[in-house]
């Protein structure tokens, strides 16, 4: 099915982590991911997060040679937009597809426009979208939400006794009141 996440909260909270595992989670599952991330320093390129993320993983949604062709329409995001659709249109005829953004608050004006346009244009198709923002304005902003159904989770602190079992269960043993408070300092 389709479907958009938008996941919302501070630096550090836990946002990539999540991204991360619901990628691989989905790959067991065999649905073909796009992972991409947009750059807090630059715009590398117009549009670069989004075709950066149909180049990723072992199993790319774009050859090099369709990759030159889109990038080539940078400078018209409609053109962009209605490209990376049709491809996007074609796989999701035979594979159920994740597409993945994270760090959207970063993301340049283009990448903006593309992703806006592309999921209500894949409503219908088994083609699903999460993105990760520190802004719930600019992950609403990305997803279209105006337009379509959007699933919103927000990522907050972990209760005390959650971290201590986190810690607990990687170390293998419990931790002890010095490690506490190292976990406590960290949030």
């Amino acid at each position: 099915a389709s479907g958009v996440v938008v996941v919302t909260g501070d630096p550090g909270i836990g946002k990539t982590a999540l991204l991360t595992e619901i990628a691989r989670r989905a790959s067991l599952m065999r649905i073909r991911v796009a992972r991409g991330k947009c750059d807090e320093i630059t715009f590398a390129y117009p549009g670069a997060p989004i075709l950066g993320l149909l180049r990723s993983g072992r199993d790319p949604l774009i050859t090099t040679a369709e990759l030159e062709e889109l990038t080539a329409l940078a400078g018209n995001p409609l053109m962009l937009a209605d490209r990376v659709a049709g491809h996007l249109q074609a796989l999701a005829s035979v594979d159920h597809l994740l597409v993945v953004l994270d760090d959207v608050q970063w993301a340049d004006p283009v990448s903006r426009f593309v992703l806006r346009s592309l999921i209500p244009r894949m409503s219908s198709l088994p083609v699903a979208f999460i993105a990760a923002s520190r802004s719930r304005a600019d992950g609403e902003n990305v997803s279209a939400a105006d337009i379509v159904d959007v699933e919103r989770i927000a990522l907050g602190p972990l209760a005390r006794g959650s971290i201590a079992a986190l810690a607990r269960d990687r170390l293998g043993y419990t931790i002890t009141d010095d490690e506490q408070h190292l976990l406590d300092a960290a949030g």
